[in-house]
This record gives C-alpha cells, sequence and structure tokens, in this order.
C-alpha cells in the first residue's frame, strides 16, 4: 500500500492530533481535553497501537481481536493517568485500520472518519460519526448537508478517555474483505471536514484525471488555507499486491458519489 499523510496545526495553539502507520496498522486520533491534555492522549495511544502491533502477532483474525487490541491500548492510557493524575481527562478520539490476511478491519471511536473510495466505480463509504448531530442525520431529524455546518456538530458521544476505573469505550469495527487496485482509504480528523464539504472531499478523491499524489497535496493544500481546527489526513492507495477478494464486502453500505 502507498500512504501519504500531514498533521496541520491550522490557527490553534497547538496540535492536539496525532497519526502513525506502518504496513500492517494506520492509526490517526484527534486528541480531546483541552490544553495540552488531547495532545498526550492523542499521541499515547497511536504509540500505544504501533508498540503493541510490534508485540503481537498478526493477522487479526476476528472483530473481537481487534477491539482487545484497543482495549489494551486503552489500559495503557490508563496506567499512564495513574502515574500523571495532572493529566486527568485527557482523551481522544481514534481511527484505524488493521491490514490482516485477504481483510481490513476498520476501526473508529469518536467523529474522526475513515472512508473507503472506489474511483473506478464513483461509489463510496465511510464511518459514522459518534456525535449528537449524526444521531439526529439517523433519526431523520437532520439532512446531511444540514449536519455540515450545524452549531452542535463538534458534540461528539463517544471517545477514549483516561479514567481511574479502568473503563474501555468500545470501537465501531467494519470488515472489508473485497479490495481492489486503484481503492483508496483516508483517515481524516474533523478538521479536513471544516476545510471541504463531503462532496467536494468525494469529488476530490474520485478524480480519475489525477494521481493519488495529486489528490493528497490538494487536500493538503486546501486543509493549510482553510481550516481553522488541527488537520490531519493518511491518504492509502490500494496497489496491485494489495487486492484481494476474499468476500463481497457485505458490512459496507457503499453510496454513489455525486458528481
Amino acid at each position: 500500500m502507498k500512504a501519504y499523510s500531514f498533521s496541520i496545526k491550522g490557527r490553534r495553539q497547538n496540535n492536539e492530533d496525532y497519526l502513525s502507520y506502518d504496513k500492517h496498522l494506520y492509526v490517526l486520533c484527534d486528541g480531546i481535553g483541552g490544553q495540552i491534555k488531547g495532545e498526550i492522549a492523542s499521541r499515547l495511544i497511536t504509540h500505544y497501537l504501533i508498540k503493541i502491533k510490534g508485540e503481537k502477532p498478526l493477522p487479526f483474525y476476528n472483530k473481537d481481536d481487534v477491539q482487545d487490541y484497543i482495549g489494551t491500548a486503552q489500559m495503557l492510557l490508563n496506567i499512564q493517568l495513574e502515574k500523571h493524575p495532572e493529566d486527568a481527562g485527557m482523551g481522544t478520539t481514534l481511527t484505524a485500520v488493521f491490514v490482516s490476511h485477504e481483510r481490513l478491519y476498520l476501526a473508529h471511536i469518536g467523529d474522526s472518519r475513515i472512508y473507503l473510495i472506489k474511483p473506478s466505480e464513483g461509489l463510496y463509504w465511510r464511518t459514522w460519526d459518534h456525535s449528537e448531530v449524526a444521531a439526529m442525520v439517523k433519526m431523520g431529524m437532520l439532512t446531511e448537508k444540514e449536519a455540515e455546518n450545524h452549531p452542535m456538530k463538534n458534540l461528539i458521544t463517544r471517545a477514549i478517555v483516561a479514567n481511574d476505573q479502568n473503563e474501555i469505550t468500545q470501537a465501531d469495527i467494519t470488515c472489508a474483505d473485497n479490495i481492489e487496485t486503484g481503492d483508496i482509504l483516508l483517515l481524516c480528523s474533523d478538521g479536513v471536514l471544516e476545510a471541504f464539504s463531503e462532496k467536494e472531499l468525494l469529488q476530490t478523491l474520485s478524480d480519475s484525471q489525477s494521481t493519488t499524489q495529486d489528490k493528497f497535496e490538494r487536500i493538503k493544500d486546501h486543509c493549510d488555507k482553510n481550516s481553522n481546527d488541527n488537520s490531519s489526513a493518511i491518504l492509502i492507495e490500494i496497489e496491485k499486491d494489495d487486492a484481494f477478494h476474499h468476500g463481497d464486502n457485505r458490512e459496507l453500505d457503499f453510496r454513489r458519489i455525486s458528481i
């Protein structure tokens, strides 16, 4: 897989986003908690996930393996809080792509997103935010267009938060088992969606006249110019040797990109 990434501070005093990846695991987190607390949580969860991957053998055989993996990282964050009680309240969103044998496990907590684009077919799938506004969209109280500029759009309902009860937040995990050459994955923090409408972002990602690197540069430059918030992204291109056809993507509700 070919991957490109950026993390931009925007007009904020510090960058609470953090990302890291290797060929088996891609992680992007957006910290919450204010001041430097969010920055600490996003960095630690990302580091823990990458570190645990080095200690646990791949592949993951099912969603429970992935959930346990994410839970272990959260327990380590809780241990960190025991050592540094001054960091109480630190938390983060999570997006992660786990690369297993003929499967991708797409996990998220909060309002950072994962997109899976099939440019050749003009189709896309994405995660649903854990937020008040996303819940209203699902209930038919708002349209997705209205949700983009809703005043409560940043009010999230689920996050990884360090705590002394060792409580663990469950991730939503989706399995992709049919991935083709040219498919694109995007992990992004909500700052990217401040700079773009979803329609604009999807049109950029599905542009058949542009290379993946060109698409990446356009997204990065647009975020740099137009986002006040931290904005971060990992853009992944599926290459020939990465493709697999293990199943029929039955867990993915693809929608057509509006051009």
